[in-house]
């Protein structure tokens, strides 16, 4: 069973899901906010301008962190973040 709970917090309407604790890689991190994001949008829905905005958040630090993550994720993951991570590196 799914747990679903909508909410409004400063007005924003949230809406708050149970996640497997894979997809919580980095958590409380900057390179895991690139993951959730990546998560967030899905494969099909990733472009050349989300990847271009997502590599300016992007320093060596994090890319390294990133790289350390690249077997915990999904295989179209691994490829957006291999590609993000070149850039920077």
């Amino acid at each position: 069973m799914d747990l679903i709970v909508h909410l409004f917090l400063g007005g924003q309407p949230v809406t708050l899901k149970r996640v497997c604790p894979c997809k919580l890689i980095g958590i409380g991190t900057k390179p895991g906010l690139i993951i959730q994001a990546l998560y967030s949008f899905e494969a099909k829905r990733i472009d050349q301008s989300l990847t271009n905005r997502l590599k300016i958040l992007i320093d060596k630090d994090d890319a390294r962190k990133l790289q350390g993550y690249l077997g915990l994720m999904p295989g179209w993951m691994q490829k957006v973040i291999n590609m993000l991570v070149n850039d920077v590196l």
